[in-house]
């Protein structure tokens, strides 16, 4: 990475640099020790994984001040068997702690931390607020402008905007130095979020080079060579908010999902391509099953094609169909899923799995209008909407190469964003009744099992950071309709576990990283266990192989249906 000079107040930024381990560190306190010797030195140099960093410096007080202010947490191999080792002290007298802990390299404070510290530092900007008017609730959302180097200006009410040198990017930026999607600035709750989409110059805020930055009210941007100037601004923009709890197949209450609701019914009135973006299990396939029933083709098929579903040697056939002897084992003709779609609405999910070589010809199918099936001579016209779902970040993943641009830029004529379930708590309650009253036949029995919800079991339900999202909830509804208990989240499968409640029954002692409960049956512990451990496994597994599930199940050593089967049970696909 080319040198940055160090700004003078760390932003909240999650930088591209990570320390070089115990070598690194050596060079540093060499360094160290060099500049508070001569104090004429006013710069020195960190070497990283990713390159050199230079920080303007004076003595090495200030210097360890930046290692502070960066959150850098250094370590250094000694002989000593002790995890931590007494401070060491440079020439100057400034000391700082340096620690063998394993546990303590590279540490950083996690998300969650730097977003409250983010929101703390902009507690006098937000990105949006309610507001109450004529009985009427409505939100309104902060603009921000981006101004060029040449004087030029542009104002942004979106939730996110695509800055590039292709012609779709919503700022376009002519100079050669800007890749084709270089970086989004997304509007989230807690401020305006600024990634660089693995670009090959790099993004830079205030001079330092960033990947992923929670920006403040106003600062300079570097794309490049590129340079752009952020700014919030005092206007607003209201954003719709549908007075209803319930949508076509969707439930909520909260402010997300009737700002989505609001957003549904104007999409619905056109035949546009949407692209509904949301992580696994948050309720894709019901958004698009909802807007098909608002739109004017509500009387046509609704044809679901899971692209990651389908045998990547067959996914031509099953989408666009085949004529007899096309292949060998074609002994008939067959219609594909956008035949058989006419009139109505296909729907197009985990549209991020599909083969770059499909890609290109979807994308001819959506810009003309028109395909072949597998063996034909001639093309046949399609009158069908399309609307595709992804829990894919596929801006980046055009950037990269593994997503064709043009497809994306076809696809994401309008954006649907579907909400976390974490993100709108106050919708558990009315999902949880919905989805025990829709398993159960007899509504005085569905009484008695929401009778059976304590205060205490309902508020852990809420603050339960779900993972797994609306189908999570769907099933833990489920296995506490059949084995009649009190519904128990699985701690193992989500990033922070919530606190118990005071109702719950005395847990033994943890041994073995597992927590036993005595007072209930060994069967159902098992179950749960079992059930933790396959989710977690899975959700490494996929990690590990990039999203790829054909390379997880080759890794895991199983097949490749029986490791998706295992995925869609858990909730993670």
């Amino acid at each position: 990475m080319a040198a940055a000079s160090v700004p003078a107040t760390a932003a909240a930024a999650r930088t591209t640099e990570s320390n070089s381990g115990s070598g690194g560190v050596s060079r540093i306190c060499r360094d160290a020790r060099s500049a508070s010797r001569s104090r004429s030195v006013s710069s020195l140099s960190m070497r990283s994984l990713h390159g050199e960093w230079t920080g303007s410096i004076h003595g090495v007080g200030p210097f360890v001040e930046e290692l502070v202010q960066f959150r850098r947490t250094f370590s250094v191999p000694t002989k000593s068997n002790k995890a931590r080792q007494s401070p060491r002290t440079f020439n100057g007298g400034t000391s700082c702690q340096l620690s063998s802990d394993p546990g303590l390299r590279h540490s950083r404070p996690g998300r969650d931390e730097r977003r409250e510290a983010y929101s703390r530092s902009m507690a006098d900007v937000k990105t949006t607020r309610i507001v109450s008017a004529g009985g009427q609730t409505k939100l309104r959302r902060r603009r921000f402008s981006l101004a060029t180097a040449d004087g030029i200006t542009r104002s942004f009410d979106a939730t996110k905007v695509r800055i590039g040198s292709h012609p779709a990017a919503d700022l376009v930026l002519a100079e050669p130095t800007v890749s084709r999607l270089h970086a989004q600035i997304t509007v989230e709750d807690w401020g305006w979020r600024l990634e660089d989409l693995d670009s090959k110059n790099g993004v830079r805020v205030g001079g330092l080079r960033v990947r992923d930055a929670d920006l403040p009210g106003a600062c300079t941007l570097q794309l490049g060579n590129a340079e752009l100037r952020f700014e919030v601004e005092e206007t607003e923009a209201e954003v719709g908010l549908s007075a209803d709890d319930r949508l076509g197949s969707l439930l909520g209450r909260s402010i997300p999902m009737r700002a989505l609701f609001d957003r549904l019914r104007k999409v619905a009135e056109s035949d546009a391509i949407a692209l509904i973006l949301g992580e696994t299990g948050s309720g894709k396939e019901e958004v698009a099953s909802t807007l098909h029933g608002l739109s004017a083709r509500a009387d046509g098929p609704f044809m679901i094609f899971d692209c990651a579903a389908v045998s990547p040697q067959l996914l031509e056939s099953e989408l666009f169909g085949h004529e007899k002897g096309a292949f060998t084992g074609a002994t008939t003709r067959r219609e594909g899923a956008v035949e058989a779609a006419e009139g109505g609405t296909l729907f197009l999910d985990e549209i991020g799995e599909l083969p770059l070589d499909m890609q290109q010809k979807l994308l001819r199918l959506l810009e003309r209008g028109d395909y072949q099936r597998v063996g034909a001579s001639t093309r046949r016209t399609a009158d069908v909407r399309f609307v595709a779902a992804t829990h894919r970040d596929l801006a980046r993943a055009a950037a990269r190469g593994t997503f064709r641009e043009d497809l994306y830029f076809r696809l994401a004529v309008i954006e649907l964003r579907v909400p976390p379930l974490r993100d709108r708590p106050d919708d558990v309650d009315l999902l949880l009744e919905h989805f025990v009253r829709a398993q159960t036949a007899d509504r005085d029995e569905a009484q008695r099992a929401l009778d059976r919800l304590t205060p205490a079991t309902r508020d852990r339900l809420r603050q339960h950071p779900w993972p797994g999202n609306v189908r999570e909830l769907r099933n833990l509804v489920h296995r506490m309709l059949v084995l009649d208990e009190a519904p128990r989240p699985a701690p193992a499968t989500s990033p922070a576990t919530p606190a118990p409640a005071p109702n719950d029954p005395p847990s033994a002692p943890v041994a073995g990283g597992v927590t036993v409960d005595p007072t209930r049956p060994w069967m159902a512990q098992k179950r749960e266990l079992v059930s933790a451990l396959e989710a977690r496994y899975l959700e490494a597994a996929l990690a590990h192989a990039d999203g790829n599930i054909t390379h997880a199940a080759a890794n895991a050593e199983v097949e490749r249906m029986y490791f998706k089967r295992l995925c869609k049970k858990h909730g993670i696909l």
